[in-house]
């Protein structure tokens, strides 16, 4: 009996000589978790940015950021990781929506680390629309002008897009013609 008392004894003194060392992890937060991009039009392309903030004085290692398409695949990040997040200092991100085609497109964005919370996930989505504008009159007729008289015709430029678009510039034929309004001029979706 006295043997069995001395090996439980050796076990135990043996088990208390290892030593385990571990960080302890901070957290971080990543915003947006959500951004709808809206509709933009089909070739056209934005950027997403996105803000890592660490929420603990421990420094935290982003490891990795991957884009998962959902639907459609006209998401992508340039950023990959590592990178490293501290209180001080905050780190950062874009992803770019690039859509080749018409439709709703979603993908979700995880941010894998080495914070507490390990995978962070966050919801991207946009619309790629077709551009559609059509120009009324397409020419213009002054017919007949008296010299040193003027005359004023209209052109309707009508949006039937679902996004805004911008007229930045108007080419006038000769310089006898002018335009009638400022440019730039926005008009907004389903405008005249």
């Amino acid at each position: 009996m006295l043997r069995f008392s001395l090996c439980i004894v050796g076990l135990i003194v043996a088990g208390c000589n290892e030593t385990e060392l571990s960080r302890v992890s901070g957290e971080i937060e990543v915003t947006p978790g959500l951004y709808d991009v809206g509709a933009i039009t089909v070739g056209d392309r934005v950027s997403v940015p996105f803000v890592i903030e660490a929420l603990t004085n421990n420094q935290v290692s982003v490891e990795s950021i991957e884009v998962v398409q959902v639907e459609g695949t006209w998401f992508s990040s340039n950023d990959s990781g590592p990178l490293e997040v501290t209180l001080d200092e905050a780190g950062g991100f874009e992803v770019t929506y690039a859509p080749m085609e018409i439709g709703y497109h979603h993908a979700i964005v995880s941010v894998l680390s080495d914070a507490l919370d390990p995978v962070i996930e966050l919801d991207v989505r946009g619309r790629a629309v077709e551009l559609d504008v059509q120009i009324i009159p397409l020419w213009v007729d002054f017919g007949l002008v008296e010299v040193f008289d003027s005359a004023v015709e209209r052109v309707q430029v009508i949006n039937y897009s679902g996004v805004a678009i911008e007229i930045s510039e108007g080419v006038i034929s000769d310089s006898v013609f002018g335009l009638g309004v400022a440019l730039p001029i926005t008009v907004e979706a389903g405008y005249v």
